[in-house]
């Protein structure tokens, strides 16, 4: 079998599996909505969107995001830091840490 056959193979066999796995997902994603109604949020929702700012849910979670850069304050990055992976939010948290405690000695 010459190079450009087994090419087109493995790309057809990775876009079945892709298929599929899209598929699982879906049946998945319909079972949950059948037997377990309600049981579960949604990951991602915009819930509101105004010239002011953008409220969502993650995972169950309300955010709310202004606008404005009045409005941004030092709560307001401390509250959407807990959407970062575990990793860069801990690094990011001992940033904030390390900064807090330059700022207080001077």
């Amino acid at each position: 079998m010459n190079e450009k056959k087994r090419m087109i193979l493995g790309s057809f066999a990775v876009t079945l599996i892709l298929l599929l796995l899209c598929a699982g997902f879906i049946a998945v994603d319909l079972s949950f909505d059948k037997y377990m109604p309600g049981n579960f949020g949604s990951f991602f929702e915009i819930t509101s969107l105004t010239p002011r700012g953008m409220a969502f849910t993650v995972m169950s979670n309300d955010y709310h995001i202004p606008f404005s850069i009045g409005d941004m304050d030092k709560e307001f990055f401390a509250r959407l830091r807990s959407l970062l992976p575990a990793m860069p939010s801990a690094g990011a948290k001992a940033a904030a840490h390390a900064a807090e405690m330059l700022l207080e000695e001077h």
